[in-house]
C-alpha cells in the first residue's frame, strides 16, 4: 500500500476548477489548501466528495474528500480556486475539454462518510 499519487489530488482539484468554471470559459486555478492530510492510499477506485463552501465569479473554495471504500485517503481542507485574469484567451468549456465524464450516484449517504477529523492518527 502506497500514499495517494499526486496525480490523484490533481484530478480532485481539477473538481474544484470544474465547480468555479460554471459552465462559463474563464480559467480558473487551484490557489490555495488551508490543511491537507494524504495517507496510505491501497490499489482500485477511489471516490472524490466536494463540499463546496463559497462559490462567486471569482473563486470557489471547497472541501475536497478522497475515498477508498469507506477509508478517507485524502482530505483538503478549503481548498480554493481562483479566477486567472491575465490576460489569457478563454478557454473552451471543461465538457468540451475533457475524453468522458461518468456521473454515478453515490450508494451510500454522504453523512455516513468517515469524518476526515475523526481518522487515527500514526
Amino acid at each position: 500500500m502506497g500514499f495517494v499519487h499526486p496525480a490523484l489530488l490533481d484530478g480532485a482539484m481539477q473538481l474544484l476548477v470544474y465547480c468555479g468554471q460554471q459552465g462559463s470559459t474563464n480559467l480558473f486555478l487551484p490557489s490555495s489548501v488551508r490543511e491537507a492530510f494524504v495517507g496510505p492510499c491501497p490499489l482500485g477506485p477511489l471516490t472524490v466528495i466536494v463540499r463546496v463552501l463559497e462559490l462567486s465569479a471569482q473563486s470557489v473554495e471547497a472541501d475536497l474528500t478522497l475515498l477508498a471504500g469507506s477509508t478517507v485517503v485524502a482530505h483538503l481542507r478549503s481548498a480554493t480556486a481562483r479566477r486567472f485574469t491575465g490576460g489569457a484567451a478563454p478557454v473552451p468549456s471543461v465538457r468540451d475539454a475533457v475524453f468522458e465524464t461518468v456521473w454515478k450516484p453515490l450508494e451510500a449517504n454522504i453523512d455516513d462518510a468517515p469524518s476526515p477529523k475523526t481518522r487515527p492518527r500514526n
